[in-house]
């Protein structure tokens, strides 16, 4: 999506954490952020399974149960906003996203974001890479900032 100019100088993560685990995932894996002119870019590269083994990518419908593949998922929640998004991706760029709500309304699955998407297999690295383009104005409507957590499942 972006060359790799605009990531060398981005801000970045390494590591992805496991909840169930409460250990850092053994796979290699960053996370690259940062805006680019009226965006926010987000890189998230993940190491491919060990000894040749496939990602599981078999969801191909939009809204389908992409988190049963492998997958990466991105919580976006503006502050000052009762409304939160979720958007997960399976390495075929197959995409379940959805409006959650602080107030407890029932989440909102019709709400379909407007992101710009690209996956990578890099077999030469040995990296899955997913990069995201979203207009600041989408994350930050109101100028108060907001918060992001990356996940890779």
């Amino acid at each position: 999506m972006k060359d790799s100019a605009i990531w060398d100088h981005a801000n970045s993560t390494y590591g992805f954490f496991v909840r169930t685990t409460k250990q850092m995932e053994l796979r290699r894996g960053r996370t690259l952020f940062g805006t680019y002119g009226p965006n926010f870019y987000l890189r998230i590269e993940s190491e491919l399974p060990p000894n040749g083994a496939r990602l599981l990518s078999s969801q191909r419908r939009h809204d389908s149960k992409v988190w049963h593949d492998d997958s990466v998922e991105v919580w976006v929640a503006p502050s000052g906003k009762d409304e939160y998004y979720q958007l997960t991706m399976n390495p075929l760029g197959t995409v379940y996203d959805l409006r959650h709500y602080r107030s407890g309304k029932i989440p909102d699955e019709t709400w379909t974001n407007k992101w710009k998407k690209a996956n990578i297999l890099d077999k030469k690295k040995n990296m899955w890479i997913a990069e995201f383009e979203i207009p600041v104005k989408e994350l930050d409507p109101n100028g108060k900032g907001f918060k992001i957590l990356v996940s890779r499942n």
